[in-house]
């Protein structure tokens, strides 16, 4: 009799034990189907947004006309009549023996497909209107005067910042409402067009919105 009531609760032990495993077996999808329920509406976590990144513009504390001669790009512009439908413009600067700059312009003009070039002399000038020895340097803004018709027209461009490294300039052009900016390389990152824009309204708060160069490989 012992061992019949001892084999009776071995039995019913292992009776058991394959109870609650088969439950477990049948419960699992179920439990499986209600955490995949649960991970797939909790609130996904926030995005973040890096702040752009901010340049940090180094300017010019002295103009030097040998670093400023070379080529430039005019890669932002304002858009005015005169000016408006040029594109690929840039601008060849070379210093002449007595000082003054050789300056060779030219642009593209779309509508009639035609390359165009102008070729002018101006004459660097400080902020009392005087000018200068090429090898002299000179706080910034500098004036460069191009005089037509023996001095009976002159036409000024008023270069008010400029790059530590000589690879941009903010020019005043003339005219009203006349700004732009050069470049060493067609075309300039979004973050130094911000800057440059802001560093531009800054010293001209009335200037109209800069229209940017998209072109590539204009070299």
């Amino acid at each position: 009799m012992p061992m019949l009531l001892g084999f009776s609760a071995t039995h019913a032990k292992r009776s058991l034990y394959s109870f609650v495993c088969g439950a477990l077996m049948l419960a699992a999808p179920e439990i499986a189907s209600a955490q995949a329920t649960r991970a797939a509406t909790a609130a996904p976590p926030a995005a973040t947004t890096a702040p752009p990144s901010a340049v940090i513009l180094e300017l010019a504390t002295r103009y030097s006309a040998e670093r400023y001669m070379g080529l430039w790009y005019k890669v932002g512009k304002t858009e005015i009549p005169s000016n408006e439908l040029r594109t690929r413009e840039r601008y060849e600067m070379l210093l002449r023996y007595d000082g003054a700059v050789r300056v060779i312009y030219t642009y593209y003009l779309p509508l009639s497909n035609q390359w165009k070039r102008v070729e002018d002399y101006m004459e660097p000038l400080d902020k009392n209107g005087s000018t200068f020895p090429s090898g002299h340097r000179i706080d910034p803004p500098v004036t460069f005067r191009i005089n037509r018709f023996g001095n009976l027209l002159s036409v000024d461009y008023r270069t008010f910042a400029i790059d530590a490294n000589y690879q941009w300039a903010l020019v005043k052009g003339p005219g009203t409402g006349s700004y732009f900016v050069l470049s060493r390389s067609p075309t300039i990152p979004e973050p130094l067009r911000r800057a440059l824009t802001q560093l531009a309204k800054r010293n001209y708060p009335d200037m109209g919105n800069l229209v940017w160069s998209s072109l590539e490989g204009e070299k």
